[in-house]
């Protein structure tokens, strides 16, 4: 998945290091991502490159993490040359960037750059907001209102009955291929309780013996992802709800189409039930790690 990028290491804790020449910066505009491009690949430009072409305020800059001991720093409102000197690309390049640890910076700082951008201003007084000094937050000094960055959780359910497994397509946003059944979790709900919610919302179908998988953190969508199976408890007739899906459909085992990226929590989950026996997920380890991108 994304964030398997051993034997590296993303360090997160928080720390208000100042910038220098070496350390890497992530640009993004709306759902856009600005690199630099060397003829073959596209890379995150470094501060020195930056500080030598234009003249920037160091302070624009927010360190973020650090994979391996390289530093990464944020560039809160990038001045337009900067821009027009780099490369632009949509976000969804982190599914196909190279080397894999890159892709994971590059989605991890996506996200906090959500964060930062809609919280610029009190969400209670209406005031600017600030950068606290000692954690990863935003304070509010007219009302002291603090703001952590948002993490939403969500499941991602394989429903299995006997050889088969319930696959869907979505009918918005932009993954197009066949994934599993998806949702985020309400108010009040605990995780197993929103697999049997979300799986009747979109399918019609009721499940049984819900069973963890693995997590997973998905900066595309702010999200940290727990994955579940859970077997189908009753009539295995679909209705699915047309502004969720555009398709749900059952799927033996040996029909299931391999998904073009092994990235996703739900990509991992579909490989573990193909190639897995009787959900034996140990056994496929091999499989599955075999399209890890390092």
């Amino acid at each position: 998945m994304i964030q398997d990028i051993s034997p590296r290491k993303l360090d997160f804790t928080y720390c208000n290091h100042t910038i220098t020449r070496l350390d890497k910066i992530l640009i993004f505009r709306n759902n856009e991502v600005f690199l630099k491009s060397d003829g073959s690949e596209e890379l995150f430009p470094e501060y020195g490159e930056l500080e030598e072409a234009y003249s920037i305020d160091s302070d624009s800059f927010k360190y973020i993490f650090s994979i391996d001991g390289s530093r990464y720093f944020l560039y809160i409102n990038p001045v337009e040359d900067v821009l027009q000197g780099l490369t632009h690309s949509p976000v969804n390049i982190f599914r196909t960037l190279k080397p894999g640890y890159e892709a994971f910076a590059g989605i991890t700082a996506y996200h906090l750059y959500n964060w930062y951008n809609n919280n610029q201003f009190c969400g209670h007084c209406g005031n600017p907001m600030s950068h606290a000094e000692n954690e990863r937050s935003l304070r509010c000094e007219s009302c002291k209102n603090i703001v952590y960055p948002r993490i939403s959780p969500a499941v991602i359910i394989g429903v299995t009955d006997g050889n088969r497994l319930l696959m869907s397509r979505y009918s918005n946003g932009s993954y197009r291929h066949l994934a599993l059944l998806a949702g985020f979790c309400e108010i009040g709900e605990t995780l197993e309780e929103t697999v049997k919610r979300e799986v009747f919302e979109e399918t019609g179908l009721k499940v049984k013996n819900i069973r963890y998988y693995k997590s997973q953190p998905w900066g595309f969508s702010e999200s940290l992802l727990a994955g579940f199976y859970a077997e189908l408890d009753g009539s295995d007739t679909i209705n699915i709800d047309t502004s969720e899906l555009a398709e749900a459909q059952w799927y033996d085992r040996d029909d299931i189409p391999e998904p073009p990226l092994n990235i996703s929590l739900t990509s991992e989950m579909i490989m573990a039930f193909k190639y897995g026996d009787k959900l034996n997920l140990h056994s496929v380890d091999r499989v599955v790690n075999q399209q890890t991108i390092l």
